[in-house]
């Protein structure tokens, strides 16, 4: 199981890999982050933080291209997201309607609306 660090790193990386964080950004984190792993025990996650910043730092130098970093980094990636939570649709609770006169939707699961469950109130004839 990957340590809470190695997954802060994953996280970063695929924020840097869909493009929502700039190359200095990700960098800019992943510098200190070295440094402060450099006095723990977590292994993995040295070893993961190092070779990125060994990825990048080729990379600055001309020693490896944009498109070779990045499917570099793509790889690496790879086997977190294998660990992540896949997405999930949840269908559209229907209406019902209740003795009393008041139309609700079902409560999903533990989840409420943040204003709470709507009522209508329906004239009965």
């Amino acid at each position: 199981m990957a340590s809470e660090a190695e997954l802060e790193i994953q996280q970063h990386l695929s924020l840097y890999l869909a493009g929502k964080l700039q190359r200095y950004e990700f960098e800019d984190w992943l510098i200190p982050t070295l440094w402060d792993l450099a006095e723990s025990n977590d292994d993995a996650a040295r070893e993961l933080a190092g070779h990125i910043n060994n990825l990048i730092a080729e990379t600055s130098c001309g020693d490896r291209s944009m498109e070779s970093l990045q499917e570099e980094l793509t790889r690496i990636a790879r086997p977190f997201s294998e660990f992540q939570p896949k997405p999930f649709m949840i269908s559209k609770p229907e209406e019902n309607e209740l003795d009393f006169g008041i139309t609700r939707k079902p409560p999903m699961a533990a989840v409420r609306p943040i204003g709470g469950l709507e009522e209508r109130r329906v004239s009965v004839g």
